[in-house]
């Protein structure tokens, strides 16, 4: 499943920081010293939802389906911010959230439930674009989406009180989408609050992430 890229303040250098280039844009200015090579780094509260598993038998469709505890997650998002707003780049991640418990269907009602020890966790690799909307001269606005590869697994210890050793993993195709909003504290760093979906494609189901964010990014 899981994060990723981050753009940092448009605006660099002091004779840039809160304040138009001469005879240029309002929001970027004109010059090189308004774009730049920007990092950073995000910590995430992770909501992943419920996958399951659904086969047909002669006594009708059995089910099993897993609901996941609120887990975290860590984005570092590195590329290069241009001065019309636009920035290209990448981002690795990892993310984690347990499963306690995992409810037993039958024919689409749920039937039980069983406890269950285990966690999954996604480390994706994604090359990402974005867009910077100016809204004051410390505050912006980024929309962005990316793609490439994560390494998913899910590692089971535990089933109904019995020790259970299992663990699956392996390379998927992964996605996202972000969004949040950034605040310069400094000309050449931000301050990021915001949204991130990543989806991991694995053999079985998807694993479909929703954070809410917050980190800083810095501009070299």
């Amino acid at each position: 499943m899981a994060s990723l890229l981050g753009t940092g303040s448009a605006l660099a250098g002091d004779g840039y920081y809160n304040q138009p280039a001469s005879g240029g844009s309002p929001l970027y200015g004109d010059t090189g010293a308004a774009g730049g090579w920007f990092a950073g780094i995000r910590g995430s509260a992770l909501w992943l939802e419920d996958i399951g598993y659904i086969t047909d038998t002669r006594l009708g469709s059995i089910g099993l389906d897993a609901t996941f505890d609120v887990g975290w997650g860590l984005t570092v998002p590195f590329g290069y911010q241009f001065t019309n707003g636009f920035a290209l780049g990448g981002s690795l991640g990892y993310y984690s959230a347990g499963i306690d418990e995992i409810s037993v269907l039958y024919r689409g009602r749920r039937v039980g439930e069983v406890g269950l020890d285990a966690d999954a966790s996604t480390l994706p690799m994604l090359f990402n674009a974005s867009y910077q909307f100016r809204l004051s001269d410390a505050l912006s606005f980024t929309l962005g989406a990316g793609a490439g590869l994560a390494w998913s697994q899910l590692d089971v210890d535990d089933i109904g009180g019995q020790d259970y050793d299992l663990s699956v993993d392996g390379w998927d195709f992964s996605f996202q989408g972000f969004g949040g909003f950034n605040y310069s504290v400094r000309p050449n760093a931000d301050l990021s609050l915001g949204y991130r979906y990543i989806q991991s494609e694995t053999d079985e189901d998807s694993l479909q992430g929703h954070n809410l964010e917050a980190g800083v990014v810095i501009k070299f």
